[in-house]
């Protein structure tokens, strides 16, 4: 199959992305100057969006970096106006604008909710293997069907149906390839590593403990996991506390280096930081009495005078007084 290349793609792609670059110029110039001083002090009376993009800039290299790279964008963006017969000042808002009504024109949408998937999610991509009815084959054609369906290779396929991979090709859930040989783990309970010894009828057969087992692709994944303080690998999106109890906090990122960051600061913590249930103790279940005992006084009146006979014997009070009792029953001084 010959391999066909279309010029406008690339024109397309340079023009995306120095309208990328013309977004930051502007941040530049403001931040030229101040970029210069790193001082804390001075980072923090700096807004909220300046802050932002200094970091984008101190990310980015630094601002020589960036201005360098901007002036190598910005020099091709002129070359490709140039190309095209667009003045840089006056066309190029109608160039992108003219560029993303081909991209997608009005009503046409659907074809992006309608794409072929494989079974894991991944949209298909021309050149990308796939079987059909026992045949392995390249997508090299795709016809996409106004109620939803489509083909491949002039296979058809109903509305929402995903496309198989062949049988000996498996990605797990980072989309990585799956391949005999390889050193995996259990993405559910961290176990791990097992050697794949075998791929068949999508799933990969297992070897590495005392029982070999097999894994569904979603389940598995190469990288070595990280884990919280109660032995259960972390994930991205879950809700943890920290070992002292403080919480709950929201896991934002799992990074290849074995540690993890939450979401509301960028600070990196070991996996041994947290835990998946809040922790236990006496401070805690004290904390947690006297917070009843503020919900019952601002729901029902009573937190003072007591509503009962004796003085201190109120709702609220006989609620702290079960963690002293326990405290007792358990031997543990005030």
């Amino acid at each position: 199959m010959s391999d066909m290349h279309d010029p406008y793609e690339d024109q397309l792609a340079a023009a995306r992305y120095r309208a990328e670059r013309d977004q930051a110029r502007q941040e530049l110039a403001r931040l030229k100057d101040r970029s210069r001083d790193t001082t804390m002090s001075a980072y923090d009376l700096l807004p909220e969006e300046e802050r932002e993009a200094l970091r984008w800039v101190r990310g980015h290299g630094g601002l020589d970096e960036v201005r360098r790279d901007f002036q190598d964008a910005y020099n091709r963006r002129s070359e490709l106006c140039a190309a095209l017969g667009i003045d840089p000042d006056t066309g190029w808002s109608d160039a992108m604008a003219e560029l993303d009504r081909r991209l997608m024109p009005e009503g046409m949408e659907w074809l992006v909710e309608s794409w072929p998937r494989f079974e894991d999610g991944e949209p298909v991509r021309f050149l990308d293997d796939f079987e059909r009815y026992g045949d392995e084959n390249c997508v090299s054609v795709v016809i996409m069907y106004s109620d939803g369906s489509f083909a491949l290779n002039l296979r058809a396929y109903s509305k929402g149906e995903r496309v198989n991979r062949p049988a000996h090709e498996m990605v797990d859930v980072n989309a990585d390839a799956v391949r005999v040989g390889d050193k995996v783990y259990d993405v559910d309970t961290g176990e791990g590593p097992y050697e794949v010894y075998e791929i068949s009828d999508g799933v990969a057969y297992l070897r590495g403990n005392d029982t070999p087992c097999y894994l569904r692709p979603e389940r598995i994944t190469h990288r070595a996991p990280v884990l919280a303080a109660d032995g259960r690998p972390l994930r991205e999106g879950e809700t943890v506390w920290d070992t002292k109890g403080n919480g709950p906090y929201i896991i934002d990122a799992i990074e290849g280096d074995g540690v993890a960051r939450i979401k509301g600061n960028d600070l990196d913590y070991f996996g041994a930081d947290f835990t998946h249930e809040r922790p236990e103790s006496w401070g805690q279940l004290e904390e947690d009495a006297r917070s009843i005992a503020r919900d019952i006084a601002w729901n029902l009146g009573n937190w003072s005078p007591s509503d009962f006979e004796n003085g201190g014997d109120d709702v609220q009070a006989r609620v702290l007084d079960l963690v002293r009792r326990a405290k007792a029953l358990a031997g543990v001084s005030e």
